[in-house]
């Protein structure tokens, strides 16, 4: 009889214990996609403003191996959306086949089937599939269409005219950037609207009309020049291909000489973060400095008659855990700094 009590008490325990285990793994594992999903929507906030920081975000993303079903698919979509906004090359379709799989057999959002993709289609043309790359553009097209999303129809638009343009189909790709020009100024999106002129600019560049070209051209310049956009050089240099292409020598120079002179103006900021590392690159693409160890002395400065007092380096190494400085004449200078965060937790762990 004891035997019998003392087994069916075993037997209770374990149980009780067993149903502790479960919650207790239920519990995490709720924790877990609490925790990623909140990276995924970091990741969607900043993906086009700060590409870089959303590719970063998802690489601190421990075993992305290991996910599986809806998580594995968004972080597949993310890091396609995340690594072809900061130019980086595919090998293969792979990656983005396993959201576009997950989406097109669950069907549980329209928006991130249509999503996929357009990705799917971004891929196969850098994989030069540009009929692949088409039909995935029409598939995303036709659910845009019932989603009313206005702004990615003229994305996918421009992608067709880009398709069109490379096959030679020119009169197609300028219906097609023409479409999504309409919609840019509509939206009143600047920097779409730049882009949309650019590409009908080149249509016409390669039908060797100059004054349709030029047309589209400097309404493009206009608005960059307005709003300081950097795409102004770009425009410039393209300029210059255009007269240089018209024999036009004299003003093919000045806009590559205008080009040169604003590139060699611009500063590069990056900012990320590795664990408990806070890390800030500054690179610019100016006249570059012949001695960096001099440079770097308290008070040293070139321009004493404009009262500059020559700290900046000494201010950054004061605040900053390690600064590195690389510089070449006539190519620029990059200056990366680090930090730790939480220094006293660190210390105290």
């Amino acid at each position: 009889m004891h035997k019998t009590q003392d087994k069916m008490k075993t037997s209770f325990s374990i149980r009780i214990a067993f149903f502790f285990i479960l919650s207790f793994l239920a519990v995490s594992c709720h924790r877990d996609t609490d925790a990623l999903n909140m990276t995924f929507s970091k990741v969607e906030k900043c993906m086009d403003l700060c590409p870089d920081s959303a590719l970063n975000l998802l690489k601190g993303i421990h075993d992305p191996e290991k996910l599986w079903g809806e998580s594995q698919a968004t972080y597949a979509l993310l890091m396609t959306q995340a690594m072809d906004k900061n130019y980086m090359k595919f090998s293969s379709d792979s990656l983005i086949a396993l959201a576009l799989n997950y989406y097109t057999i669950t069907q549980t959002s329209p928006i991130m089937y249509a999503k996929a993709l357009f990705y799917h289609g971004r891929v196969m043309l850098e994989l030069d599939k540009e009929e692949e790359a088409l039909k995935s553009f029409l598939a995303a097209k036709d659910v845009y269409e019932r989603t009313k999303d206005h702004k990615m129809l003229a994305l996918i638009a421009e992608e067709v005219g880009m398709i069109n343009r490379k096959q030679d189909l020119y009169d197609d790709a300028l219906t097609n950037f023409r479409e999504a020009l309409t919609t840019y100024k509509q939206l009143k999106d600047s920097l779409s609207v730049i882009s949309a002129s650019l590409n009908i600019a080149r249509v016409y560049l390669f039908k060797s009309e100059w004054d349709s070209c030029s047309l589209y051209y400097n309404n493009a310049l206009e608005i960059a020049v307005q709003k300081n956009y950097l795409s102004e050089i770009t425009i410039l240099h393209e300029l210059g291909i255009l007269y240089r292409s018209m024999q036009n020598l004299s003003e093919a120079e000045r806009y590559f000489l205008a080009a040169y002179e604003k590139e060699t103006d611009i500063i590069r900021i990056q900012c990320w973060r590795r664990k408990k590392e806070l890390i800030v690159a500054v690179e610019d693409k100016g006249k570059g400095m012949e001695d960096v160890k001099k440079a770097m002395e308290p008070l040293f400065t070139t321009m004493p008659q404009q009262d500059r007092c020559g700290m900046g380096f000494a201010f950054m190494e004061a605040f900053m855990d390690e600064v590195q400085v690389e510089s070449a004449l006539g190519k620029g200078t990059t200056v990366t700094m680090k930090k730790i965060i939480g220094r006293q937790n660190a210390v105290s762990e």
